[in-house]
């Protein structure tokens, strides 16, 4: 990034299953987001499988209950 730009967003592990054996990775990740006039507390669900990739966030306000904000997922081509 560039001087101007917004410092980056850092992330807690809240929690870490699977990845061995076959199973799918899972890690929940939390952070706060500083871009609004309000904190918000933001919660990243990565799955990572050998069929796909998948990213969940989630954000809440102080007080309040997360809720579901954006979804990716990546296939592998067959």
């Amino acid at each position: 990034g560039d001087a101007s730009g917004t410092a980056p967003q850092t992330f807690v592990v809240r929690s870490r299953e699977g990845g061995r054996n076959g199973k799918a990775l899972r890690l929940v990740l939390e952070g706060a987001d500083h871009n609004g006039e309000e904190p918000t507390m933001i919660r990243e669900t990565l799955e990572l499988s050998q069929a796909e990739i998948r990213l969940v966030q989630e954000s809440r306000r102080v007080g309040g209950d997360f809720a579901f904000r954006r979804a990716y997922v990546l296939r592998r081509a067959q």
